[in-house]
């Protein structure tokens, strides 16, 4: 009753109650495919994706994205670069590692 009443805030009450529907069904669903092993992660499709979402995101390390937004201009200064080198260097691996990215979603990951 109270998943029903929050979906009505949004919903109308015909599309509530189809909604609520989908959830249950989803939910026994799950309830009868037992307990999720970790194991499921790394075999099958799911193991392909799990692979994709690990190699973006070393891909998005490998631009030093944080140390570009948080601590490169301060960090660069520090250590004798100039602003103007660092910014090339930066833009530079940024679209080194963009190529590879867009390789690895366009090979591996729209296939879902």
């Amino acid at each position: 009753d109270e998943a029903l009443r929050s979906l009505r805030l949004v919903r109308d009450a015909e599309q509530a109650a189809a909604e609520l529907h989908e959830i249950e069904a989803a939910c026994s669903t799950a309830a009868a495919l037992g307990v999720p092993r970790w194991r499921e992660l790394f075999v099958g499709f799911v193991g392909k994706l799990t692979a994709v979402g690990v190699a973006l995101q070393l891909l998005q390390v490998g631009t030093l994205i944080g140390l570009q937004f948080g601590l490169a201009l301060g960090f660069a200064q520090s250590i004798g670069i100039s602003r103007d080198r660092l910014q090339t260097v930066m833009s530079m691996l940024n679209f080194a590692m963009t190529l590879p990215s867009m390789y690895l979603v366009e090979r591996v990951g729209r296939r879902a």
